[in-house]
């Protein structure tokens, strides 16, 4: 994934955790090369989940001042986001040599 400008939501504090954010899902990819990649990729998800987390109440917080009007929609898809994580997460703690859906 690449930080485009055309990512940005025009608040820098904001594209600035969204720019961590993607640093951290293609820190995933380049963990699944790693010849110790079980622990470095298991970390990476327990960071992005953190990550995510930190940054969604951020975000929705900046939202609400704003008065956004389609906050609800988007909470939704901040705790979609959250729960593939997670489901990735158990996926991986599962079957830790299928490395499919963390390059996927």
């Amino acid at each position: 994934m690449e930080w485009t400008p055309k990512l940005s939501v025009g608040l820098a504090v904001l594209d600035d955790d969204h720019k961590q954010l993607i640093r951290i899902i293609n820190q995933l990819g380049a963990d699944s090369l790693k010849e110790d990649r079980r622990a470095a990729i298991r970390q990476s998800l327990v960071a992005l989940r953190r990550y995510a987390e930190f940054h969604f109440a951020r975000e929705e917080k900046v939202l609400m001042a704003c008065a956004y009007p389609h906050l609800e929609e988007h909470q939704g898809e901040h705790r979609d986001f959250v729960q593939r994580i997670q489901d990735l997460t158990r996926q991986f703690d599962a079957d830790p040599d299928d490395l499919a859906m963390i390059v996927n």
